[in-house]
């Protein structure tokens, strides 16, 4: 039987950062929805952070 529908996760250096970033955080006294949106607000300010590098990399040129 092949992977053929084997999610991987992360799937990307971004998701792994994100998760990197709420691992390194104390999650005992959080709730599964905390961790839920701490995740989510990393991953949303790489993904800006990445989205602002790349437009200052093409101002340069």
């Amino acid at each position: 039987m092949g992977n053929e529908n084997f999610i991987r996760f992360p799937g990307t250096k971004y998701e792994a950062l994100a998760l990197l970033y709420v691992k390194s955080r104390e999650l005992s006294e959080m709730s599964p929805e905390q961790i839920l949106d701490a995740y989510e607000d990393a991953y949303k300010k790489i993904m800006a952070r990445r989205k602002e590098r790349r437009s200052e990399a093409f101002d340069e040129e």
